[in-house]
């Protein structure tokens, strides 16, 4: 008898407690409306921006560099001739350019997310926000040299479907989104410059800004912008 007097009290406790489960937000719930509340955070979404910006580039900054330029020798049986001739296919994996917007959403999020953080000072914040416009400038840059026109997205994605369509940028205003982040991120740099050789640094992004001198033809810019680096 005592069985079936036990089986509606365990019942009716599993209801109580389920309800109260689905009343509670999960934990993970890793919105930017309620994540970024310390510094801590911070440092953790900075540690996500890079998270992508290593799965975007890595074999593809040697396939998207060197191999596409005399630099390298065409071997017999190369996997990647198809970089090699300059002759990418939309099937081919690298014409995905999916890994290089994750970065850019995830500096976007930090640009307009990393300011409203309670109690953050400005040297706590300007090395962050350096980071986050020179890792946006770097996949731009990247990206541009290799598929040309690309989509400028400079807001943060709010979930909103009607707002992932973008159509391609101009050249020209790919170019002026790389400079105006690099001189962002130098700006920030000037008040409190990174620490580390596994970030983005005063030192990174103008080295940036040196080669995009160099892949925009303005060469006086490149020299003048090099002095930084002998002095």
């Amino acid at each position: 008898m005592k069985k079936y007097i036990a089986l509606p009290l365990l019942l009716a406790m599993s209801l109580t407690s389920c309800g109260d489960f689905l009343d509670k937000e999960p934990v993970s719930d890793l919105a930017p409306g309620n994540f970024f509340q310390n510094t801590e955070e911070m440092s953790n979404w900075n540690a996500g921006i890079y998270t992508s910006f290593q799965t975007a580039l890595n074999q593809r900054q040697a396939l998207f560099g060197d191999i596409r330029s005399d630099n390298c020798e065409k071997v017999q049986n190369y996997a990647n001739t198809n970089y090699y001739m300059n002759s990418i296919l939309p099937t081919d994996n690298g014409a995905n350019w999916q890994n290089f917007y994750q970065v850019i959403t995830r500096a976007n999020t930090a640009i307009k997310m990393y300011p409203t953080i309670p109690g953050v000072t400005e040297a706590q914040l300007a090395p962050y926000m350096g980071q986050a416009y020179a890792m946006r400038a770097y996949m731009y840059f990247w990206g541009t040299r290799a598929w040309g026109r690309m989509p400028l997205v400079d807001t943060e994605f709010t979930g909103d479907l009607a707002t992932v369509s973008c159509p391609r940028a101009s050249l020209d205003e790919v170019r002026d989104q790389i400079y105006s982040d690099i001189e962002a991120a130098i700006s920030y740099f000037s008040l409190a410059n990174s620490s580390g050789k596994f970030y983005m640094t005063m030192a990174g992004v103008r080295s940036l800004k040196v080669e995009a001198d160099m892949w925009y033809g303005r060469y006086e810019d490149a020299i003048t912008d090099s002095e930084w680096f002998v002095n």
